[in-house]
């Protein structure tokens, strides 16, 4: 059972958006909290790192995490979609990764995590 589906990737000019729809029945919720579901922040960044692995198509490592900040919690029986908006620049030995995971709404996005780091190939 997967922890999360992607629903659609939209590359604009200086950035990628991934919309992924959040499986409340996975099983890691039943121990992080039981009865009140929580997304894990290490998961955050291991779906951050998968989906950058998707988009460079290519395997990758956390090299070094500049920043993590994670604002709001994510209730997954709540909040059953995220975007994932990513915004990378290449550097020497890896890529540079400044990224944010929030809601869909438009006008005023709540913001779960924001991550600021360096990935290099496996």
């Amino acid at each position: 059972m997967k922890l999360y589906k992607i629903l659609s990737i939209e590359k604009l000019e200086e950035a990628t958006r991934i919309v992924v729809s959040l499986n409340n029945e996975h099983e890691v919720y039943q121990g992080h909290f039981p009865g009140m579901p929580i997304l894990p922040g290490v998961l955050q960044v291991e779906m951050l790192k998968e989906l950058f692995e998707g988009i460079l198509g290519k395997l990758l490592r956390l090299d070094s995490a500049k920043s993590i900040k994670h604002l709001n919690m994510i209730d997954p029986n709540t909040i059953k979609e995220v975007v994932f908006e990513l915004k990378y620049k290449v550097q020497e030995g890896g890529w540079n990764l400044r990224a944010t995971i929030s809601d869909l709404k438009d006008d005023k996005p709540k913001i779960f995590m924001k991550f600021s780091g360096v990935f290099t190939e496996v």
